[in-house]
């Protein structure tokens, strides 16, 4: 028989040890915090997923830390040691300050620019993390090969290290999905999925994720982009010297028809709020592309700078990392989940839904789109100076649409709200026009956010939709060779602060004048964001005939 000092000190049991620390302890603020959520959506259930996010947790990080044993022992102290540092550090920013490891965070450490403010890195945190390390590295290093000798006994632990709990965490979260979905349907409400809540949620999954996101994006600019045109490269671009200190808000929309909007003619009362605003211009446009995937492939870059392709082959670098290379600071917060077309875009910092919803202010939250107001709030309070864009990908107007707004915008009624049931078509639309007016209040409150500032609001809608009834089909995503009208019918909607006005008038008219002559395309958007901004080129890197600020 081995020593119990031995035993205590073997690979496996250190494992265990720490698989307790990383799962549990260093996640027991997350857990308080996911657990009111859980209870408030589940009731009595609620306790049963607290407790199964403990055990899921410590299983995920035993795994974790058995995987790297198998890579042998020296490699074993030394990963185990990092996780551990990592997970010690990132837990102190999650406990004290309600921060979502994102990618973010993760890309400004890794690049050394931090970006979290030097009063958060006190003796406060020097404190907590030679505390909370010092005894789980001691642990770590005094570790020592597991000898198992009886080969059932190794590969039972093998079966169930490696299959076994790799399984149960595997279908826990798909049962647990399937039941948030159920109580979705019930409540008709939309949540991020729990898988991904979980995921961005919990130490040591919050920052591995983003992690495997940043080496996909190095890879992907040391090996895929040599053949992308870059025109920031190969163009002069000069800002306007009144639009030194700048916010430029793009705020893409998803599944809204300029058609269904008040301000564009519509004769329902959807836009409210922007149609009396005198600082708001609209446009009826015309998407690229009839669903997400595609027309966020096609939308940003110069005209021509995609393949007329079924997939859409982007040949260009798009106008959110041309005003990168610029000078703009960039962040994007989204109610959706196109992480592959965000780290398109060079940004400093995005949150997707489930990091969003991972915050401590937000779990538990049903996703609307006003979310995203305090995530551009957050950027405007901290980025006083320079030029700086915020990209707010929402969630719009996407089927299901009673799903996009809260009880108070059911304005027309009745409106569609089972799955289970055939809705009329008047219930079909009575819902969409619901989530166009919720719209009109997220983007007029995102407005008021910025009126006193130097500032300008980008809106435009990714594709359209058809609503069936008189128009046959429904939904979008029909192959944009044979696809309806209407699943090409956008806004493009544009607001300038006052002071953006006064410092811009000639952009403002000559905006406005278009907007009564012109329709507005897709491929538009790179010059006009850019033109309308006041940057001008000399050499050919606006087409003006592009650009809607420019007659």
């Amino acid at each position: 028989m081995r020593p119990l000092s031995n035993i205590v000190r073997s690979d496996l049991t250190i494992s265990v040890i720490l698989a307790v620390f990383l799962g549990f302890f260093l996640n027991y603020a997350v857990y308080f915090s996911r657990a009111d959520s859980q209870l408030l959506l589940s009731g009595n259930n609620g306790v049963f997923y607290v407790i199964a996010e403990v055990i899921v947790n410590i299983l995920f990080s035993f795994f974790l830390f058995r995987l790297i044993a198998a890579t042998g022992l020296l490699s074993f102290k030394i990963l185990s040691s990092l996780i551990i540092l990592i997970s010690v550090a990132c837990s102190y920013y999650i406990t004290f300050y309600d921060v979502v490891i994102g990618y973010g965070i993760l890309i400004s450490t890794l690049t050394t620019d931090v970006d979290l403010s030097q009063e958060a890195v006190n003796n406060q945190f020097y404190l907590w993390f030679a505390l909370l390390s010092l005894p789980a590295l001691i642990l770590i290093w005094s570790a020592k090969k597991t000898v198992i000798q009886n080969k059932k006994h190794k590969w039972l632990l093998i079966l169930i290290t490696f299959v076994i709990i790799p399984a149960a965490v595997f279908t826990y979260i798909k049962t647990a999905d399937r039941h948030q979905k159920v109580i979705e349907e019930e409540k008709n409400i939309d949540i991020a999925s729990y898988g991904g809540g979980l995921g961005y949620s919990y130490l040591p999954s919050n920052w591995i994720i983003p992690l495997f996101q940043f080496a996909i994006v190095k890879y992907d600019d040391t090996f895929n982009e040599s053949n992308i045109f870059d025109p920031a490269e190969e163009f002069t671009y000069t800002p306007a010297p009144q639009n030194k200190d700048l916010y430029v808000i793009f705020v893409i929309g998803e599944t809204a028809r300029g058609d269904h909007m008040q301000l564009l003619g519509y004769d329902r009362e959807t836009t409210p709020l922007l149609a009396a605003d005198p600082n708001v211009i609209a446009f009826d446009g015309r998407s690229c592309d009839t669903s997400t995937k595609l027309s966020l492939r096609c939308m940003f870059v110069r005209e021509g700078g995609v393949k007329d392709n079924e997939q859409r082959t982007v040949t260009e670098n798009n106008v959110f990392s041309v005003m990168k290379s610029l000078g703009f600071t960039s962040e994007l917060f989204s109610m959706q989940s196109e992480v592959w077309f965000y780290n398109k875009l060079d940004l400093d910092n995005y949150l997707i839904r489930e990091m969003i919803t991972s915050k401590h202010s937000s779990s538990g939250k049903s996703i609307y789109d006003e979310l995203l107001l305090n995530e551009a709030d957050d950027v405007i309070s901290r980025r006083k100076n320079g030029m700086n864009l915020i990209i707010l990908h929402t969630k719009g107007s996407h089927h299901f649409y009673s799903k996009r707004y809260p009880p108070e915008f059911r304005k027309f009624l009745p409106e569609c709200l089972d799955t289970e049931t055939e809705c009329s078509s008047e219930e079909e639309i009575n819902a969409y026009d619901n989530s166009i007016l919720y719209t009109d209040y997220v983007l007029h409150n995102l407005t008021e956010k910025l009126k006193d500032k130097n500032a300008i609001v980008f809106y435009t809608s990714d594709h359209g939709e058809s609503l069936g009834g008189g128009e046959g089909t429904r939904l979008h995503g029909t192959p944009r060779h044979i696809a309806p009208d209407e699943q090409f019918n956008v806004p493009f909607i544009v607001w300038m602060s006052d002071t953006y006005i006064k410092n811009n008038k000639t952009l403002f008219d000559n905006l406005k004048e278009n907007s009564r002559v012109r329709t507005f395309f897709h491929y538009e958007l790179f010059d006009s964001i850019l033109g309308c901004t006041g940057f001008t080129s000399s050499d050919g890197g606006i087409n003006n005939k592009n650009n809607l600020c420019f007659r």
